[in-house]
Parts: C-alpha cells; structure tokens; sequence
C-alpha cells in the first residue's frame, strides 16, 4: 500500500514538473522591417482582419478616429 501511496505522488507531481520547464529560457525574436506608411499594405491587412478575423476577434484597443487616417 504504501508503495502505490508514493507511486500516486510522483504520478501526480510528474505534469508540474513539465510546466517548470516550459516556463524558462529566452528566446531571440528577429527584428521585423515595418513601414506604417506603406498606405497599401495597411489598406490589405485592414481587409484581410475584417473578412476573416473580425467575426471572432474584436478591435477594442483600435483607436476608431485614426482608421481613416491609417488608411
């Protein structure tokens, strides 16, 4: 009994350890070339959010007085 006591426990702690390991280590993010002027490719990626990623996520932190300006 006291074997399938100490078998119950290291099962039950073995799913915390891999969230321990998964929460460490950096990781290097590549710098990402971006021009917010180019008036075409904001005008694209406004269409693109609106015909597929508007339906279940919203723009709630868009300022709605600078779309037509971005745009």
């Amino acid at each position: 009994m006291k074997n399938l006591k100490s078998l119950a426990l290291v099962l039950s702690l073995v799913p915390l350890s891999f969230s321990v390991f998964a929460a460490g280590g950096k990781v290097h993010l590549d710098h990402a070339d971006t021009d917010i002027m180019d008036r075409a490719s904001l005008q694209n990626g406004a269409k693109l959010f609106m015909n597929y990623c508007s339906g279940c996520h919203s723009i709630s932190f868009m300022r709605y007085n600078r779309i037509g300006a971005d745009l």
